[in-house]
């Protein structure tokens, strides 16, 4: 599968529909866009797998966009996600 361009990080309770909104968008425009809620497999066996999914789509991406939405910084997965992107090194990100 072809690395994506831009992964999207946000908090699911406050910002899981605007970026599936910004997804759409930005595929349009020609950008793989990742975000957990379309791009990893509904039917996984269980949290091992989903993490070692998203963490490669992390590691791959040139951008890191992280949506600032309520209660974003609580999120121990945005924190996590975040740490991940920080110890790669060469990813621009956007706030």
């Amino acid at each position: 599968m072809k690395p994506y361009d831009i992964f999207l990080c946000y908090k699911k309770s406050s910002g899981k529909d605007f970026a599936e909104h910004l997804k759409s968008g930005l595929e349009e425009l020609g950008l793989h866009t990742f975000i957990d809620s379309k791009d990893i497999p509904q039917m996984l066996d269980g949290k091992e797998e989903w993490a070692k999914i998203r963490n490669k789509a992390i590691q791959e991406s040139k951008f890191f966009i992280l949506l600032i939405t309520p209660g974003f910084d609580l999120s121990s997965e945005v924190i996590t996600e975040l740490g991940i992107a920080r110890k790669k090194g060469d990813k621009q990100f956007i706030y």
